[in-house]
């Protein structure tokens, strides 16, 4: 028989060992266990969750540049389709025409900085109108005469000038609108911008050059939205979004108002507009006094202008043996 005392000997002894560990396990918040008499509850706190980490936005200092030395081919072309009504007494008339005026050229800058004067050398490739009337089926087509010429063009503090080669004549229409894809870089803002931000342009020079092609007034608001960031060609650009608005009067007789919206695309390191793509309305209204009847205008159609831009790499010259 075994011993009844060593048998209470080891049934006491894992009595005191079993009391000893569960009063070490301290009862948790919220897991309902009480803590032993003359022992303090042990509270833990939760531990809080992580915030996600903020995404980082990229802000960009946008900045236009003619750089010396860089060559380009370049074209701007504004076209319309247009609606006449000329009323004079009772008598009524209408017509319809679709006029394109285009320019392609081939520039070099040849001096750039940000105290002396800008000088561009340009070769105008083409340089015409094509007009086609409700009455001829054929377009007429005008060629400027500077077409396949040489023209020089110096700026100098906003104020822009031309003159062609041998001495040759520049028309008024050219010397109102050259330079009218430079004049983008106004779209461009002052401060540092983020995809998504909205600001409105000083597009007052660009307007300017614009209204000879649409007969319209000079008086702008263009609003621009930055759409995005794009890769082009292996380029990095910045997409936007213009919505524009000229208005004004036009020989002090004639109401002019166009309204285009579209897209222009800056390259962010030739830190130049490749792309702008615009269409849109525009309208004419007004009276012109004539011999005792006055003609009444109305002249409405749509609108458009695009302009492209690409830079012309020039391989180095071969080393002479």
């Amino acid at each position: 028989m075994v011993d009844r005392s060593v048998m209470w000997r080891v049934w006491t002894s894992i009595l005191v060992i079993s009391t000893l560990v569960h009063a070490d396990e301290a009862p948790r918040a919220g897991d309902g266990k009480e803590a032993p008499p003359g022992k303090p509850a042990v509270t833990t706190q939760p531990k809080a969750a992580k915030k996600p980490a903020k995404k980082k936005v990229e802000s960009f200092l946008l900045r236009y540049e003619l750089a010396r030395g860089k060559r380009f081919i370049g074209s701007n072309t504004v076209s319309f389709n247009v609606k006449h009504t000329v009323r004079t007494g009772n008598k009524k008339e209408e017509s319809e025409e679709s006029v394109e005026r285009t320019e392609r050229f081939r520039d070099h800058i040849k001096s750039s900085s940000s105290r002396g004067p800008v000088e561009i050398e340009r070769q105008y490739q083409r340089l015409f109108t094509k007009v086609r009337d409700s009455e001829r089926g054929r377009p007429d087509v005008d060629q400027n005469p500077l077409q396949g010429r040489t023209v020089f063009i110096t700026e100098r503090r906003r104020s822009r000038s031309i003159r062609a080669e041998k001495g040759l004549p520049v028309p008024t229409f050219v010397r109102k609108t050259v330079g009218i894809e430079i004049d983008w870089r106004d779209v461009l803002p002052r401060e540092r911008v983020q995809v998504g931000d909205v600001w409105e342009a000083d597009a007052e020079a660009f307007a300017r050059r614009l209204a000879p092609y649409l007969d319209s007034g000079t008086r702008v608001r263009m609003i621009v939205r930055f759409e995005s960031i794009e890769i082009r060609d292996g380029a990095r650009c910045a997409k936007f979004y213009v919505d524009m608005t000229i208005d004004g009067m036009r020989d002090r007789q004639l109401f002019t108002k166009a309204q285009l919206a579209g897209d222009a695309i800056f390259d962010m390191n030739l830190k130049r507009f490749v792309m702008i793509d615009l269409a849109g309305s525009f309208i004419v209204r007004g009276a012109i006094l004539g011999k005792g009847l006055a003609k009444i205008i109305q002249a409405e159609g749509k609108a458009s202008y695009k302009s492209t831009l690409r830079e012309v790499q020039v391989s180095a010259a071969a080393p002479s043996k």
